[in-house]
């Protein structure tokens, strides 16, 4: 599969054309998109890629660049992500250090007052 029918099949799957497109990457013209979208020779680059999938975090990163595998990422595949995974991940590990600073903090704590019944 083209990436000209990959791209098209973003715009239709979010209901966008070229022009939207590029307002959501943040590009000041359609110029970029529209000449992906008119002939299939054109190649993207690899900051177009990426900024497709900053933008649409679903889109399986694999898949928009070689056309391999689904266009909508599993969000436990190691090829995309879900961004609300990644939210998560990271609370977890912000909460998972907190504990472990605190099991110190009660470690030493217990020390101190060990110390002092001898």
């Amino acid at each position: 599969m083209s990436f000209r029918k990959r791209l098209l099949d973003i715009l239709h799957k979010y209901e966008l054309k070229p022009v939207d497109l590029s307002r959501e990457l943040g590009y000041a013209s359609a110029e970029k998109i529209s000449r992906l979208v008119r002939d299939e020779a054109n190649k993207p680059s690899y900051q177009l890629i990426g900024d497709i999938i900053k933008a649409f975090p679903e889109i399986n990163a694999r898949w928009l660049a070689t056309g391999e595998g689904e266009m909508v990422s599993d969000p436990k595949s190691s090829y995309g992500f879900c961004a609300e995974c990644v939210k998560k991940d990271a609370v977890i590990e912000y909460q998972e250090k907190k504990i472990e600073k605190l099991n110190r903090t009660i470690e030493e704590l217990q020390n101190k007052l060990n110390d002092r019944k001898d």
